[in-house]
Parts: C-alpha cells; sequence; structure tokens
C-alpha cells in the first residue's frame, strides 16, 4: 500500500477509529496495530509476510538469549547469528543476482567462460529498512543500552509498525519502544497536526517530485531517438538541469514520505524521528550528512563506523573506516556499480573535507551566524554543485555512461544526438522554469520549518487558529489533488531499497 493515494487516507481512518475504540483495552490496541501493519505489507505481496515474521522472531529470540549471556565471547557468538542471518537474507534477495553478473563481468575479462546462476527473485519491499531497525535492536541489547523485550508481540510492533516500515525513517528501539509500550490516545489536535504534515509530505511528493520526475527528469535520463531507441541528453545543459531536478526530485519524494509516514504516526499519538534537515543548506559535505536521510547515516555511524574504530585509531585508519563505510552506504541503496560509485564519490568527498578540516573544527555556522556571508553562501553553492555530480552516478542505469556523461557536463551545448530537437535552449529553458517552481516549493517548506521551528510538530507551534489551520489544508488538498496524480503509478524512489 502507497502512501498518497486513495486506499491509504481509507485504512488510515479505519485505522484510527479502530485505535480510538480500544483506548480501555491496551493489548486489544496493541492488536488492532500490529493486524494493520501486517494488512498494510501484506496489500503489496502477502508472501513476503512469513519473511519479515522470520527476521522478527529471530531477532526477539537472539536478544534474550544475548541478555541472558554472562561471558562476552558468549554473548558476541549469539550475537553473530542475528547479524549472519539478516545479513544472509539481505544478500540472497538484493544481491546474489548482482554478484553473479559482476563474477561473470571479470572472468570474462580474465577469458574463463562462467555461466551465472540468476534467481531473478522480486525483491521484498522494505526490506533493507526492517532487516537493519531489527539487527540494531540486537546490537542495542548486546551493548547494554536497554534490556530485551519478554513479548514477541510488542517487538513485532517494533519492527512492523506501518508508518515507518517500508521506506523508514529507521528507528531505534530505545525510542520507538516505549511509545509504542503506552497505550495510544487519539486526539483531535494531534491528528489536525499530523494530517498538515501528511498533506505536506503529499505536496512534496505529488505536486514537486513527481512533476519534477515526469516533465525533465525522464525527459532526459530516459530521452529516445525517432525510433524509440535511448539517445541518452541532447546535451550538458540538459543534462545539468535533470540531474539538478533529480536532486530536488529524490528529496521531494524522500522526504516527503518521511512526512507523511511521520503524520500519520503522530496522528496515532507517536512521534518518528526527523530524517532531513534542510540538507541542500548544507555549507559542507560533512554537514550535508548531517542533515540528508539522518536515520541511515547515525546508523551507519553507530553500527559499523565507530565498531570499526572511527577516528580513534589513528589518521590512516579513520580514512579508511570512513571510505569502507560510505562504499557500504552506496550498495545498501542497490544492487548496481552506479550506487557503489555514488557512495565512492562521497566517501571520497568526505575524505579531502577531513583532510582539509581536520578533526577540531566540523562544526558549520548557519547563514545567520556566518561572519561572511557571501562565502557561507558560495560554500552552500559549491556542496550542491558537488552533491548534484552525485546523483548523476544515482541516476545512472548503468556504469559504463559515467565517463561519456560525465565529460558532457563540460560540454553544455547541444550534441550530434539533439539533431531531432526543435530548440534546444527554448527546451532548457523550459526545464530552468520547472526546476525554479519545484525549488519554490522546496525553499517555503524550509523557511516554514524555520518559522516553526519543526514545521507541524505541534499545532499551538505553528500559532495558528482552527480555521487557519483548515483552510491550509483545504489548500494542501487543492494543491495535492489538481495538480498531482494520488495514484500507485508513482511508487516511492526509496521503495526499490
Amino acid at each position: 500500500m502507497l502512501f498518497c493515494t486513495y486506499p491509504f487516507f481509507v485504512f488510515l481512518a479505519v485505522v484510527l477509529v479502530a485505535t480510538r475504540l480500544t483506548e480501555r483495552i491496551p493489548r486489544a490496541q496493541k492488536l488492532v496495530l500490529l493486524l494493520a501493519s501486517n494488512v498494510f505489507y501484506g496489500y503489496w505481496d502477502w508472501r513476503f509476510l512469513g519473511l519479515i515474521w522470520l527476521t522478527t522472531v529471530m531477532d526477539w529470540a537472539v536478544a534474550l538469549l544475548v541478555e541472558r549471556q554472562e561471558v562476552v565471547a558468549r554473548k558476541k557468538l549469539v550475537l553473530s547469528i542475528s547479524i549472519v542471518v539478516n545479513l544472509a537474507i539481505l544478500g540472497f534477495f538484493k544481491y546474489f543476482d548482482f554478484f553473479q553478473l559482476s563474477a561473470e563481468s571479470v572472468l570474462d575479462a580474465l577469458g574463463i567462460a562462467y555461466e551465472p546462476w540468476l534467481l531473478r527473485v522480486v525483491l521484498p519491499v522494505g526490506i533493507s529498512f526492517y532487516v537493519f531497525q531489527s539487527m540494531s535492536y540486537v546490537v542495542d541489547v548486546y551493548r547494554g543500552e536497554m534490556k530485551a523485550s519478554r513479548s514477541l508481540f510488542d517487538f513485532a510492533l517494533f519492527v512492523m509498525y506501518f508508518p515507518q516500515l517500508v521506506a523508514g525513517p529507521i528507528e531505534r528501539a530505545p525510542h520507538l519502544m516505549p511509545q509504542l509500550a503506552e497505550v495510544r490516545r487519539v486526539r483531535v489536535p494531534g491528528v489536525l497536526s499530523g494530517m498538515l504534515l501528511i498533506l505536506w509530505g503529499c505536496v512534496k511528493k505529488a505536486v514537486v517530485a513527481d512533476v519534477l520526475g515526469r516533465t525533465v527528469v525522464h525527459a532526459v535520463y530516459e530521452r529516445a531517438d525517432g525510433v524509440g531507441a535511448f539517445a541518452g541528453p541532447a546535451g550538458g545543459a540538459h543534462l545539468w538541469l535533470a540531474t539538478i531536478a533529480f536532486g530536488l526530485q529524490i528529496y521531494g519524494d524522500f522526504s516527503g514520505y518521511c512526512d507523511v509516514a511521520r503524520g500519520a504516526s503522530r496522528c496515532l499519538g507517536v512521534e518518528l524521528v526527523e530524517n532531513f534537515e534542510a540538507p541542500y543548506f548544507a555549507a559542507n559535505i560533512t554537514d550535508f550528512w548531517r542533515r540528508w536521510h539522518i536515520s541511515l547515516s547515525t546508523w551507519f555511524r553507530d553500527y559499523l563506523y565507530i565498531p570499526l574504530g572511527g577516528n580513534r585509531a589513528g589518521k590512516g585508519r579513520t580514512l579508511f573506516n570512513l571510505a569502507l563505510t560510505m562504499l557500504l552506504c552506496g550498495l545498501w541503496h542497490g544492487a548496481m556499480w552506479t550506487f557503489v560509485a555514488w557512495g565512492a564519490w562521497h566517501g571520497a568527498l568526505l575524505l579531502v573535507h577531513r583532510m582539509i578540516v581536520g578533526e577540531g573544527r566540523r562544526a558549520t555556522p548557519s547563514f545567520a551566524s556566518a561572519t561572511n556571508k557571501l562565502v557561507f553562501l558560495l560554500k552552500v553553492a559549491g556542496t550542491f554543485a558537488l552533491v548534484t555530480y552525485g546523483w548523476m552516478l544515482f541516476r545512472l542505469k548503468s556504469d559504463a555512461f559515467v565517463v561519456p556523461w560525465t565529460r558532457m557536463l563540460f560540454e553544455l551545448g547541444p550534441n550530434a544526438t539533439a539533431a531531432g530537437m526543435t530548440d534546444y535552449w527554448t527546451v532548457a529553458g523550459d526545464y530552468a522554469r520547472t526546476i525554479a517552481v519545484g525549488g519554490l516549493v522546496i525553499w517555503v517548506a524550509h523557511w516554514l520549518q524555520h518559522r516553526a521551528e519543526r514545521f507541524g510538530e505541534q499545532i499551538e507551534d505553528l500559532g495558528l487558529r482552527p480555521a487557519a489551520l483548515g483552510a491550509a489544508c483545504g489548500l494542501l488538498v487543492v494543491l495535492v489533488v489538481v495538480l498531482g496524480t494520488l495514484d500507485e503509478r508513482s511508487p516511492f524512489i526509496y521503495f526499490q531499497f
């Protein structure tokens, strides 16, 4: 079931009513939420419910075993069961064919014939998210940061909680489980605040991301020639504009999803963590990763980078740990070398920034506190340009395009494949205007976030009376219905991960 579709809004209304009716029976209320979460996930493909239950039951049992062990070596041994099985499941569904095809390419280059055995299995939606969330719970129990849950029922609700099940944010058990353990009280202020956040997320998805994706990104990255064969970008200017549009598209799409997830959860009285904090206003690449997909970047920091040694084992080891973390972060996004290249690009940028700035001066001032505001804006623009090039790598369908398309970025005019276009620069102007409108909507979102100090958290924070709040919701509904599309033809980009 997709957010920003009519079935989801009907589903959410039913869940809210059922949750409200079971307030006096806490266990029944939890059962309502758990059943709703299974219906939500099974709506896509009920066969994969068995897989998510398998990982859930295993990690629940392993966490209890870890807690009972008194010898550290035995704790590590039991913990390894969760890590190995979870990564094996993730690797089987997500990377088996990728590594088979990669092996074929390497062996073919060496002159060795190899026929890969491909599974061609469907990737279970959200598997990367719920596997990481479940696995981090076991690690937290191992570290003594929380007690293992005695109730499989409660732990299953933590793993399968539907607002953030499919594409995050990746929640930590110490933050989410205590909230789910409480009685959910559905109240009008919370529902209105949550609905405002949901509608804003739908605007970012249906009005900004989908429009940019359809009119600019797809038109350039999937451009065909006169007979329908793939022709690629018509020139460097179009490629730059389409890549900027993709940067805005993926932000609007993913942050829109997270807004809907947080809004739906807020309607139920549960607060999820924020996953974005104005990432395109970052003044350096380190600051960007403090603002972009925060739940994933902190997951890799806490469960991979720091256990590898972090910055405690000397400069050389620190740089290695950072590079490896970003490579694996890229691979986490998908079984393609372009994702690995994207991770390597960001890893290289982080390495350069770390070597230039060092350990003691990584804090970044805001625009308001910057001594030289022009220099600050130039840093923001430079960071955005570097991130935008990374988005080109992320969007490419084949690593064979990396070198020629990179070269094309430095040739702004039309190339030979643009012969069939009416007017190269007229089309570029149309793209630029569409991007400007989408960028303006994103900027307004940041401005409102700044004004409200976390847009939509509480109605009183917005300073709106009920009538004004209703008018704001009505305007957002009109924007989504008139300018967007509420159907399942435009799935969220991060569903594929």
